[in-house]
């Protein structure tokens, strides 16, 4: 199964092999592959996009093994440590917050791998050093902070060639709420193939329900969400996508 998710507890010890302090990890089973997490103030927890994301990671294996990647917004690291154990070759990191590169570099030596490269960028408004094999995303929707929520996903379908080699592949996850027809349509136009490799539901976040007009937009979309005796449910899917 991918989608276990435990919190386990690990004891420091100082200079003399005194116990210090206990951290809580959180561990992450995506495929083969577990991840340890120890979350970081002021850096996103890993939520139901991003347990998807993983577990889509993993089934797309394939896509990974041997490649060079680019993780855009790495937040804790945990997709970008994932990629590394599912076999990528190299990995280089992003974020818009030097904090989250941070996390992201500490977990990583926690899990027994290391990136290539860590910049903090401003999403992908800048030009590779080099071409990709992968672009890996989650990109921001719900809390995206612009008057169009699908801002984001539409900036990576838009900017990921320029980070891909020819045969590349983008692989990144969004929500029945963002509009999959639309999202499918925009990569065609693209010039990419693509195909879903996961599929999940999810019950809404609490957060959903607080932010001002959310609802209201996700309701205009067809097959938004469903309402299964009083529980709000998203569609969560990760797409695999080539460039030719």
């Amino acid at each position: 199964m991918t989608d276990m998710k435990t919190a386990v507890t690990h004891t420091e010890q100082d200079g003399n092999g005194i116990a210090s302090s206990a951290i809580a990890e959180d561990a992450y089973l995506f495929g083969p592959v577990v991840v340890k997490i120890q979350q970081a103030e002021r850096v996103w927890k890993l939520t139901p996009h991003g347990q998807t994301l993983g577990e889509g990671m993993a089934k797309a294996r394939h896509a990974l093994v041997g490649k060079t990647a680019i993780e855009i917004g790495v937040g804790t690291g945990v997709h970008a440590i994932a990629a590394l154990k599912l076999g990528v070759r190299e990995i280089d990191v992003t974020d818009i917050e030097a904090a989250a590169l941070e996390s992201a570099a500490l977990n990583a030596t926690r899990n027994g791998v290391a990136y290539r490269k860590s910049w903090v960028q401003d999403w992908m408004r800048f030009e590779p050093e080099e071409p990709y094999n992968l672009v890996l995303c989650n990109p921001p929707f719900c809390k995206a902070g612009k008057p169009d929520r699908r801002f984001f996903i539409q900036s990576l379908i838009q900017e990921a060639p320029r980070f891909l080699r020819r045969g590349g592949h983008l692989l990144f996850v969004q929500s029945s709420m963002a509009n999959f027809a639309l999202t499918e349509q925009e990569l065609s136009d693209a010039g990419f193939y693509f195909t879903p490799v996961h599929e999940t539901r999810k019950r809404f976040r609490d957060y959903y329900f607080q932010e001002p007009g959310f609802l209201e937009e996700s309701r205009r979309v067809k097959d938004g969400f469903e309402e299964i005796e009083g529980t709000y449910v998203e569609t969560l899917r990760v797409y695999l996508c080539t460039k030719p």
